[in-house]
């Protein structure tokens, strides 16, 4: 099967770690291939002024516009190039932008359109399906293209943004509707797309998974007995609500808890200045920027991981920590709320509650050492089969079913 996939957000280059970036693609991709598929991703990159860009990054060094410098993250001058991540195909191709959160434009839209397809004649590769990682360019680009394929759109977050503004609502739906599928990060993230637009006829489910790689860790994983041992993992942005947890945690009388919090951000400073101020300051620590496996690492040591964030598509972070064995809290009606089931593999609470949160720690605290036991041990189980390979081999079958009934209706309007 020849994949190809429109991505906005992708690893830049052969080892690139940017932190605007996102492996949740490239994951499917690598796996993809692994299984003998064939995969060329087309990295649409927006190119904003130069002179804007430069603007950005002066007012982003400034405290008060710290938001800015997130969010201009990884736009420069990178040029459009061919190279190859993991076995998985790349091609880089920059596109003019103006506007942060608008749309590609129609015409440019099309023009990108024909000059992916010139590419993909060069290269010889014909697409049995296209996939579009974002509604914006991905989506809007993949509508114009002129190979008779099942298109699926895959939703994230920012594309929540598109669907309720009004001066990009109707024509991210009508992309949207013209799909042949619609992937979701989790089985909640759907129910809320129905609920709020309409049913697609053919919803998918593409959820993030624990990389091969991490594996070594998992066989070591044990059920906790007591948890003392706090872990929050999360980019540090106003969305994730780490401030919360950093509250709630200081408002614990447990002597012996600790906090620990990985990630980097433009909250940062933030952050520490109020971690600073609890009562329990020196059981709070910040672990700065970990690779992938070192965080699996601090996870096999947490009893409790602890994220309350908002507009949360899945989060991958919790399946990892509940594969380690740490008893997650997370909040309810987001992602994660397909994944954890309240009182039985974690807890879920308010978004941004943060003394629902102390609660909820001062509850694990109380409890017996055989009911935290099988809190963990749910939590390990349930995160079984959230597995790089084992949802790369599942969403394959469901390309191959859908290639095929795309073939029939094909068939059926040539008869």
């Amino acid at each position: 099967m020849n994949i190809l996939i429109h991505a906005s957000l992708y690893p830049e280059s052969e080892d690139s770690k940017r932190a605007n970036t996102t492996l949740f693609i490239h994951s499917y991709a690598v796996e993809w291939v692994r299984a003998g598929h064939r995969v060329v991703v087309i990295h649409h990159k927006a190119r904003y002024p130069r002179a804007m860009v430069a603007a950005g990054r002066t007012l982003g060094a400034l405290p008060a516009f710290a938001r800015l410098r997130g969010f201009l993250s990884g736009y420069g001058e990178d040029g459009d190039r061919t190279y190859r991540r993991e076995g998985v195909t790349v091609i880089r191709m920059n596109y003019p932008k103006r506007v942060p959160h608008a749309l590609v434009s129609e015409p440019m839209a099309r023009k990108i359109a024909e000059a992916v397809d010139r590419r993909l004649v060069e290269t010889g590769f014909a697409p049995d399906i296209v996939l579009c990682d974002f509604i914006n360019p991905g989506l809007l680009i993949a509508n114009h293209q002129r190979s008779d394929v099942p298109v699926c759109a895959v939703l994230h977050v920012t594309d929540e943004g598109y669907l309720s503004r009004a001066r990009t609502k109707r024509r991210a739906l009508d992309g949207l509707r013209r799909a042949d599928a619609v992937g979701f990060r989790s089985e909640e993230n759907a129910r809320r797309f129905r609920e709020r637009y309409f049913a697609p006829t053919c919803p998918l489910i593409l959820s993030s998974g624990i990389p091969r790689e991490l594996k070594k860790f998992m066989h070591t994983a044990s059920p906790r007995t007591r948890v003392k041992r706090f872990l929050c993992v999360a980019r540090f942005v106003r969305g994730k609500h780490i401030d919360r947890v950093i509250r709630a945690f200081g408002g614990l009388s447990d002597g012996e808890a600790t906090l620990t919090i990985i990630g980097t951000g433009p909250e940062g400073p933030a952050l520490r200045k109020l971690a600073s101020d609890q009562p329990n300051a020196e059981r709070i620590r910040f672990a700065g920027a970990l690779t992938r496996a070192e965080v699996f690492e601090r996870m096999a040591e947490a009893d409790c991981f602890a994220l309350i964030s908002e507009r949360e598509t899945f989060g991958m972070v919790y399946i990892e920590a509940m594969r380690a064995g740490a008893i997650p809290i997370g909040s309810s009606g987001e992602g994660i709320g397909s994944i954890i089931r309240d009182g039985v593999n974690g807890f879920l609470i308010p978004s941004g509650d943060a003394e629902a949160l102390r609660r909820a720690m001062e509850r694990l605290d109380r409890l017996d050492p055989s009911e935290i036991a099988d809190l963990s041990r749910n939590a390990m189980r349930d995160s079984e089969p959230y597995k790089d390979h084992v949802l790369a081999e599942n969403a394959a079958r469901e390309f191959e079913r859908l290639i095929a009934s795309h073939g029939l209706q094909d068939a059926g309007a040539k008869v």
